[in-house]
């Protein structure tokens, strides 16, 4: 799936107007990532502005299961 760049930025430009409480209140997220969100999504639009990409490709799957399937195939 496929995201495009000026969506994840009318979502960013959201994200930093919430405090904690708006970001832990957002559907499927946990506490403890509540303020990693912000961090993460700051570096994410560097990227992008960096590189001039146009799009993000998404995944529904973590880190963790693309690690592990990669050392099941080994």
């Amino acid at each position: 799936t496929t995201l495009p760049v000026a969506e994840f930025e009318r979502h960013f430009a959201q994200l930093l107007l919430l405090d904690h409480e708006g970001r832990v209140a957002l559907p499927g997220m946990f506490p403890m990532r509540a303020d990693m969100l912000v961090v993460a999504s700051v570096i994410v639009k560097y990227v992008l502005t960096t590189y001039e990409l146009t799009q993000i490709t998404t995944s529904a799957f973590a880190l963790k299961e693309g690690l592990l399937a990669e050392l099941l195939a080994q």
